[in-house]
């Protein structure tokens, strides 16, 4: 990583180091990991002290070499497909799916488009003749660096991390090229790993509001007689950060009281 960046992160505060840290480790963090990283910053420190090392980007696990889809399937419960065999790439670098209309082809694609986590990607349906089906997933099988690796793989969860890489081209990718504003086709690692830092601030402050909704006061209840007298009024608005001043009033019993 440029000893510039690697500068900027040691001026953060710690959770935020630890955020970047495991970016460039991992790739993509899991729900656990936003989990982790919203009980670091209840205790984060401005800034870790030693500063700390990171990963070059574009190092990560992110675009692993050497990947390759080996096949899909079985499915089950989604789209009308239900192939009694997996469909197969081969082992060459070329391979062409073919078959008449309605017989899948678009299924699979949507399928890889939402298990690679590409942007333009829709949710998956299951066949609408027949019920709501209670199992909804494939199986993907894929290569990196020569060792073979099975994901079942639930429908519309999150992406499988490892093919982050693979790229796919479809009419609908088409049509976004030629019809319309889209972003840019080639993002530079440093830019991709700022977005990645910016959706897992969004993704810690919703962890950090979802515990938040979970909390309840610890305070006794009042009875309603006294619910809009000025004492009950100070009641609850009490907090841990109370200024001491405005505390020590409130707990202040003068004569005037006592009368």
């Amino acid at each position: 990583m440029k000893d510039a960046m690697a500068e900027w992160l040691n001026k953060q505060h710690s959770w935020l180091q630890e955020a970047a840290h495991r970016i460039l480790t991992k790739g993509k963090l899991s729900p656990a990991d936003f989990a982790d990283l919203a009980q670091h910053l209840k205790k984060s420190e401005p800034k870790a002290n030693p500063p700390r090392t990171y990963p070059s980007i574009g190092n990560g696990t992110t675009s692993p070499s050497g990947l390759r889809l080996i096949s899909i399937g079985p499915i089950e419960g989604i789209d009308a497909l239900n192939p009694r065999l997996p469909l197969e790439f081969g082992t060459g670098n070329f391979t062409v799916i073919y078959g008449t209309n309605g017989s899948g082809k678009s299924g699979y694609t949507r399928i890889i488009t939402k298990a690679c986590g590409k942007p333009h990607s829709v949710d998956l349906k299951s066949n609408v003749y027949e019920d709501f089906p209670t199992k909804r997933e494939c199986t993907f099988q894929f290569q990196i660096d020569g060792i073979n690796k099975t994901v079942n793989w639930r429908a519309d969860s999150e992406p499988i991390r490892e093919l982050d890489a693979v790229e796919v081209f479809d009419t609908n990718n088409g049509r976004i090229y030629l019809e319309r504003e889209t972003e840019l086709s080639y993002e530079p690692p440093e830019l991709a790993f700022f977005i990645d830092m910016v959706e897992t601030c969004k993704r810690v402050e919703a962890e950090l509001k979802r515990e938040e909704e979970k909390l309840t006061s610890q305070l006794p209840e009042l009875f309603s007689a006294f619910g809009n007298t000025k004492a009950a009024t100070a009641y609850k608005s009490l907090s841990h950060d109370i200024d001491k001043s405005k505390l020590d009033d409130l707990l202040s019993w003068t004569t005037a009281n006592e009368a």
